[in-house]
């Protein structure tokens, strides 16, 4: 595997729709080289080699930047030609590059064909011609010129889409690609899916190529892990969907989910304002997990002796015994839940731990879960901004493998601590991170706890003003209540 040396390469002239603003938040792998030829001679990366050519000439058809961009894409350079596989991305599709080494090879290496991607609505160079000319995004006269020239010509092949494109780096191939550019330029195009079944036909390249699906090689997973009461997962599960789960799909992310919970029918948390309030058993199922675990939480705490963690005082005095009993039931949950990933077998590149009882208000930032995949081999993990409390806030994290499985275990570490602090959740969780030389980086993304009454926690408000409690509700009525 080591012999063999694959690149990725991309090109942005002009600063075309602001695409190179985030060119280091995507998915790397540390056993590909990526190279990015650009005319910003500003642009920094971490990732990415830049190249930074001069500009080609500016055509009656094209303008410099996008001449230049053509030529850059279809020239392959001297740079590139010494690697053995070499993968073309648009700037506008980096997030879909979620590549492995590994893949591209067993790919490549079944034939020496050039892979695209099928064009998903048009199948012919003239179904495009057509469309791109009305819609003025090709030269009216010389994209009108060719479409004549083309109109009865059959096409052997699907027309491809080339924001993509792998190819062995062979003679043959790189000499097609020029041809590409070639073509372009004596006919006066400016778009390459204009000409690229031309190109093909004409270069008796038709039964050459190989057709793939970005899908089949975007092939990263998550793990999600859900841990605690679902207490309110009937009012949080809409916005887990809609922000977590349905974003990672949109980015090409697969995912499996995990849980563990306990099996409560009824909860009462005077500091909560929760009273006598009844847990629907079920509300689980709407994550429909891969492997769950749901447990008796009285027999979970007959085997706690509470002492064991009282050496320093109760972290909250207000609620006496019934918050602390509460974050070792979540520790435990914690555990549980690992231990469940743990035992599948299955390999993960990005963990996400959250609780169910959260209405996450804003998309999970892909920006992070491609962070963490690009650094799985590292301890390196996620957590809010914000309610930190004096630590670090514990109610959810992303994570690599390594940093997941410490901070998800770390009710080990509790009782040795407590004898030393106060089991305090946010100072508790900075402990651990400190003590096993975990990398935290914070995040922005809110998230809102939602009681088992259905109301918002009090000082989670403001993160979304439509969750405000009603002005008809009081907490001295719930309280009556009781």
């Amino acid at each position: 595997m080591n012999e063999i040396k694959v690149a990725v390469y991309s090109v942005n002239f002009g600063n075309y729709r602001d695409e190179i603003t985030n060119i280091d938040s995507i998915v790397f792998d540390k056993d590909i080289d990526y190279y990015l030829f650009t005319d910003n001679k500003s642009i920094r990366s971490a990732f990415w080699k830049i190249i930074t050519p001069g500009l080609k000439q500016e055509l009656d058809f094209m303008d410099a930047y996008r001449h230049s961009s053509k030529y850059f894409k279809f020239n392959i350079q001297p740079l590139l030609r010494r690697y053995d596989i070499i993968v073309w991305i648009d700037c506008k599709s980096l997030n879909q590059l979620k590549f492995k080494k590994i893949d591209l090879v067993q790919m490549v290496n079944k034939n020496k064909n050039i892979f695209f991607v099928k064009h998903p609505r048009r199948k012919t160079a003239q179904e495009e011609l057509v469309l791109t000319v009305n819609k003025g995004k090709e030269h009216y006269a010389n994209g009108t010129k060719f479409l004549d020239e083309i109109k009865d010509t059959t096409f052997e092949t699907h027309l491809p889409d080339t924001h993509c494109i792998i190819y062995a780096s062979t003679d043959e191939n790189i000499s097609l690609l020029q041809n590409v550019y070639d073509t372009l330029i004596s006919k006066g195009i400016r778009r390459d899916q204009n000409i690229i079944q031309y190109v093909l036909k004409n270069n008796n390249f038709e039964t050459k190529i190989s057709y793939f699906k970005i899908s089949d090689l975007n092939k990263y997973k998550v793990c999600i892990c859900f841990f605690g009461l679902t207490r309110s997962l009937n009012h949080t599960f809409a916005c887990i969907k809609e922000n977590i789960l349905t974003i990672l799909r949109a980015n090409c992310y697969e995912y499996d989910i995990y849980l563990h919970t306990y099996n409560l029918s009824q909860l009462s948390n005077e500091r909560n304002f929760e009273f006598n309030c009844s847990l629907d058993r079920d509300e689980w199922k709407l994550l429909n997990p891969a492997k769950y675990q749901i447990d008796d939480q009285g027999e979970f705490d007959k085997t706690i002796d509470i002492r064991d963690y009282l050496h320093n005082g109760d972290p909250w005095p207000e609620n006496p015994e019934v918050s602390l009993f509460n974050l070792l039931r979540q520790l435990n949950s914690l555990h549980q839940v690992n231990k469940l990933v743990n035992s599948s077998g299955n390999v993960y590149d990005c963990f996400l731990y959250l609780r169910p009882d959260l209405k996450y208000v804003e998309n999970v930032d892909i920006k992070i879960v491609n962070n963490i995949v690009s650094n799985r081999d590292k301890k390196l993990v996620f957590t809010p901004d914000w309610q930190r409390s004096k630590g670090i806030n514990d109610r959810f994290f992303i994570a690599t493998e390594s940093a997941s499985n410490i901070i998800a275990t770390r009710f080990n570490d509790a009782k040795d601590y407590a004898k030393h602090h106060k089991l305090h959740s946010e100072t508790f969780l900075e402990y651990i991170i400190k003590k096993y030389n975990i990398k935290n980086k914070f995040m922005s993304q809110k998230a809102i706890r939602i009681r088992a009454n259905g109301y918002p926690a009090p000082g989670d408000q403001s993160y979304e003003p439509e969750l405000l409690i009603p002005p008809d509700f009081t907490f001295f009525d719930e309280l009556n209540k009781w």
